[in-house]
């Protein structure tokens, strides 16, 4: 999830690290669930950088606007990642109550998703505006406004793919939904 906003301070979640390297570390629940059974090996899941974005309610509150979302979004990615590394532990072996269960924390979590980049593509973002005196910072936010609507229809698509997967788990049990 890109983050539109200043550099701040951001803290790391069990989700990833805040170090430079391409490989983020994980820690806890999240790297519990993620390793391989038996393998003694890393992570399985190429877990995604996460990074938190503080709240600065004293000089920065307009920033909050679009950080409270992403934050939220960005911990219910964690989530999804612990879930999946908890699914591959068992080797995708499910209950048809867990596989429900899944299916209804993502059918919530997809529907927040979408419904979230529809209200900031069409009312934040477009508040988003320089001064006419400032051309430099006019093409920057020019630049980042496509980046962002670039990311967000590749989003919008990758959940929608998901979807259609999470679909079938109530058919199917999730071994043959995800292999």
């Amino acid at each position: 999830i890109m983050d539109v906003t200043t550099p701040r301070k951001t803290s790391a979640t069990d989700g990833g690290s805040l170090s430079n390297g391409n490989t983020p570390t994980v820690s806890g629940a999240a790297a519990a669930a993620a390793a391989a059974p038996g393998s003694g090996q890393g992570a399985l899941l190429n877990l995604p950088r996460l990074y938190i974005v503080d709240y600065d309610m004293t000089s920065g509150w307009a920033q909050d606007v679009f950080s409270l979302p992403h934050n939220a979004i960005r911990r219910e990615l964690i989530d999804l990642y612990t879930i999946l590394g908890a699914v591959y532990k068992r080797n995708a072996r499910t209950s048809r109550e867990e596989d429900e269960r899944f299916s209804q924390w993502w059918s919530v979590f997809s529907a927040f998703v979408e419904e979230y980049f529809d209200i900031e593509s069409r009312i934040l973002l477009p508040l988003i505006v320089p001064a006419e005196e400032d051309p430099v910072h006019k093409q920057d936010i020019a630049v980042l406004m496509y980046q962002m609507e670039d990311a967000r229809i590749k989003l919008i698509k990758r959940l929608r793919d998901v979807n259609e997967k999470v679909e079938k788990l109530f058919v199917l049990p999730m071994k043959d939904v995800f292999p």
